[in-house]
Parts: structure tokens; C-alpha cells; sequence
């Protein structure tokens, strides 16, 4: 049997019991070596900023530019970053972060399928910009990678939220995080001085379901609006975050805004228009009475595991959460 096709048993085992994942068990399979040179190839038709930190969630810039999948890289550090997403004049920003045991390539390919299916669904006169973060969540055992997002959205996405802002005041501002991406988004939220991002998509998030009305409360007010995308199918969450962390986690059951108190919810399917997001989030303003605005998003019809997160449902809802 191929290596890669042991990854995901090794990672939930490792998940669980925080032992590290050798490196040799991370690397694409020659099949999948021959797609991603071929997705190198493609011309590049949309450019995606870049920012890379370190395992203590330092930031190492190494300015460059890379090609994946019709997507150009253009790595920077954050100071030259606020300047060029100002010079872009955009009028709507979506940062995306990914979660676990992610390497420099798997993280081109998560934030290119993101960049590709958003601006495929780009209105006429929507202009949008794109940044990706790389954190080093490859060679950390899961608690330690857990700290570090946690530790990442704390000192570095909250300023680089408000670094943001202020290059383009105008534009509307969407974080959207992946397993421990998500995390590193409600942490940056939560330590956030002031309503930076206009919306938030967590896509089946490694953090606890009580969150938001526990140890990080405040990241539901530091947003207009929230859509936690959660499945009953995540068996990585139900097994592996559960043993490891000793809770259930808000991208398997959904988040919760009292104990035992679920937010308002409705079911996403591959023919999402919209609508029932919309539906969801005035029910949930009815309850929440000029609270956290967070809808729960119940996949389960869409995506069949952790890792199963490419569907143009959830690029439709990025927008819905958005316009």
C-alpha cells in the first residue's frame, strides 16, 4: 500500500496520542508528484498574496513567487503586504489559513482551489483580493500545533486583520479557516480590538464547541456575521479532537451559544443558492438580540470527511456570508 494512502490513519493516530508524523509518510506519491508539476505548468491567471510563519508562529519571509494550479504565489512579508493590497484597491479580501500537517505544497493547493472557486463566482464590478498564510503545522504533534494557531491568531492574524482594514478601508474582509485554520481565526477574532473582518467561514474547525460563549467569547462580536460549517461525518473530529483535546469540537456537532445551546442552523446542499443563509442568520438575530451573530452550517449532505472540503456549495456560501 502507497504511503499516502497510510496518512490519514498515522495522522489520527498521531492526532490523538500527539506523537510526531514522520516526514516520509507527508510526501506525495509519484502520481501525485506528476499532478502537481502539471498544475505548475498551467498559466497563471490570478495572483494570491502570501505570508509564511514558523512553529512559534514567527513570520520568515522569503519574497518569491510560485505557480499552482493557474494561481500565482507571491510570497511577501506583512509590511509589504498592507502596501500591496492597498495598490490592488479591492472590494472585497478573503484571507485563508489551513489547518493540520499541512506542507509549502498542500497549502497551495488548499488556498488555490479557495482563490479559483471564489473569483469563478465574482460578480460584475467585484473586485477581490486574496492572502493565504503557511504555518509550520507539518512537523508539530497535534497539541503543540494546536497552540500554535491558537498562538498565531492571538499575535499575528489580529494585526494582520487590522493591517488589512486600513489598506482597504472600503472593502469587505472574509477570513476563512480550515481544522486548525479555523481555530487560528476565532483566536485572531477573539483578540481583535475592534471589528476588523466583516465575516468569517469555519470549515469543520479544530476548536471547541463552546467557544464562543466560553474562552473565546468575544470573537463572535468582532464580526458581522459567522457561518460554522460542521459535518456528522468528520470522524477525525469526532474521534481523534475528542481524545486529543478532551471535547467536541464546533466542526463536528456545530458551536453553541449557551451550554447545550446550539446557534441557529440550517443544511447545506450542492444546490446552496444563498437564501438559507440569510434565513438562518435573521432567526439567529431574533435570539441573539445584538449578540454573536453565528450560524451553524450542517454539511453533512456535502462533505463526507475532514479533508472533504472542495464543493462549490461552500465557495456559493464564501459569498453568501460576504455580499
Amino acid at each position: 500500500m502507497r504511503t499516502h494512502l497510510l496518512l490519514p490513519l498515522v495522522a489520527c493516530l498521531a492526532f490523538a496520542s500527539g506523537c510526531q508524523i514522520p516526514k516520509a509518510l507527508t510526501a506525495p506519491s509519484e502520481e501525485d508528484q506528476v499532478e502537481i508539476e502539471r498544475k505548475r505548468e498551467l498559466p497563471t491567471e490570478f495572483r494570491c498574496y502570501s505570508l509564511e510563519f514558523d512553529h512559534r508562529a514567527k513570520e520568515r519571509p522569503r519574497p518569491r513567487q510560485e505557480a499552482y494550479d493557474r494561481v500565482e504565489f507571491n510570497y511577501t512579508s506583512s509590511s509589504e503586504l498592507r502596501q500591496s493590497v492597498a495598490a490592488a484597491a479591492p472590494t472585497h479580501v478573503f484571507l485563508v489559513v489551513h489547518g493540520w500537517m499541512n506542507n509549502a505544497i498542500s497549502s497551495q493547493q488548499f488556498a488555490s482551489r479557495w482563490v479559483n472557486g471564489i473569483r469563478a463566482r465574482a460578480q460584475p464590478g467585484e473586485k477581490p483580493a486574496f492572502v493565504s498564510l503557511h504555518w509550520d503545522s507539518e512537523r508539530l504533534v497535534f497539541h503543540e500545533s494546536a497552540m500554535t494557531a491558537t498562538k498565531l491568531g492571538e499575535r499575528r492574524i489580529a494585526p494582520l486583520l487590522e493591517a488589512l482594514r486600513q489598506a482597504a478601508p472600503g472593502a469587505r474582509i472574509t477570513v476563512i479557516g480550515h481544522s486548525l485554520g479555523a481555530r487560528a481565526m476565532i483566536s485572531a477574532l477573539h483578540n481583535s480590538s475592534e471589528r476588523h473582518a466583516d465575516s468569517a467561514l469555519l470549515v469543520e474547525g479544530a476548536a471547541d464547541a463552546d467557544w464562543f460563549h466560553d474562552d473565546m467569547r468575544s470573537a463572535g462580536e468582532r464580526v458581522s456575521r459567522v457561518a460554522n460549517v460542521y459535518s456528522i461525518h468528520d470522524g477525525v473530529l469526532e474521534n481523534a479532537y475528542a481524545n486529543a483535546m478532551q471535547a467536541q469540537a464546533l466542526g463536528r456537532i456545530g458551536a453553541e451559544r449557551a451550554p447545550g445551546v446550539p446557534f441557529a442552523r440550517f443544511e447545506l446542499s450542492a444546490s446552496f443558492a444563498g437564501d438559507e443563509f440569510q434565513a438562518a442568520l435573521s432567526a439567529e438575530d431574533s435570539v441573539a438580540a445584538g449578540g454573536s451573530r453565528v450560524v451553524n452550517v450542517d454539511a453533512s449532505a456535502v462533505v463526507t470527511g475532514h479533508t472533504d472540503i472542495d464543493h462549490d456549495a461552500l465557495y456559493d456560501l464564501a459569498w453568501a456570508i460576504t455580499r
